[in-house]
């Protein structure tokens, strides 16, 4: 058999509840040239009895000792993948059906693309949310400086030329980086590649209370990582510099001041903001409304 045009890699962890809706979603692709790489970190609630009963040739299981890093079990997935390209998706989200169609098409007509990405929604149990990362910058061409700023790109959307990755390398697996190992990978792409984009949703981003990424305690100490390991790959201007990490100042405070409700805390990150870029137009109003006494009000305006 000759090997197929795109590898679909999907790590897993306890996910019985989700994992066959989400490989059914692959499956259901009208595009059918690809392989799914299942990555099991080492699940304990029957996810394996699950995979069992999925008897498509192109799905392919491996159960691996236990590692809790997401970044491992994707590369574990990748060194495996036959596929021209590479697609992710986290086993608990979902892909419209035309998913791989339009991509594939992107990837052709954008043969210098690092990454093809598009949009997501968000969805739990209760209703469906908003769209995942409405950015409203620049989102194809050279988009480097606009993602240190933000990662407005969505790992169930994502598709990349294998050559990139054995370019410029896999998913980070320094512990720091957990959680945030896309946005590294993402950024030393968008260093060295344009990047292409689908104006359009092609995957839904469940939201639960074990989504790795709702747990934002030491989040922001891990983009502080990933930015400085980035910024010494490619530099920018000190200006600019300054003004990406008071971005994630300003995004600790409204952490501690609208979730943990920790108002000394969310002092501290304002301050730290200001220092880093004194003329920030966000922060400085922020600051003169609470020295006006108006806290609660910038509490109900961040939210």
């Amino acid at each position: 058999m000759s090997a197929p045009l795109v590898s679909v890699v999907i790590p897993t962890y306890n996910r019985r509840a989700y994992i066959a809706n989400t490989v059914r979603s692959v499956l259901n692709q009208t595009f059918g040239d690809f392989e799914v790489l299942v990555s099991d970190d080492g699940s304990t609630d029957g996810t394996e009895d699950v995979m069992a009963e999925i008897t498509d040739p192109r799905v392919k299981y491996v159960k691996r000792p236990h590692a809790g890093r997401p970044a491992i079990v994707r590369n574990h997935a990748i060194r495996r993948a036959q596929g021209k390209y590479v697609a992710f998706l986290d086993s608990d989200d979902l892909w419209i059906p035309r998913k791989l169609e339009l991509q594939v098409e992107m990837a052709r007509r954008n043969p210098d693309a690092g990454i093809v990405y598009a949009l997501s929604r968000n969805f739990s149990v209760q209703d469906w949310k908003g769209i995942t990362s409405p950015y409203r910058f620049k989102r194809a061409g050279e988009v480097y400086h606009y993602l240190l700023f933000y990662n407005f790109i969505s790992i169930p959307t994502v598709f990349v030329p294998r050559k990139v990755l054995d370019d410029v390398g896999l998913f980070d697996e320094d512990a720091k980086f957990r959680a945030v190992e896309d946005y590294e990978l993402w950024l030393r792409i968008a260093a060295k590649y344009p990047v292409a984009f689908h104006d359009g949703v092609v995957a839904y981003y469940r939201l639960h209370s074990a989504n790795i990424s709702a747990n934002r305690i030491g989040e922001f100490d891990r983009l502080v990582e990933v930015l400085k390991k980035i910024l010494a790959l490619r530099p920018v201007p000190r200006w600019m510099e300054r003004k990406i990490f008071a971005k994630i100042e300003l995004r600790r405070y409204k952490y501690w001041l609208t979730q943990a409700r920790d108002d000394v805390s969310a002092k501290r990150a304002l301050a730290n903001a200001l220092a880093l870029d004194p003329l920030n137009a966000v922060g400085n109003v922020i600051n003169l409304m609470c020295l006006a006494g108006m806290k609660e009000q910038v509490r109900k305006l961040i939210r």
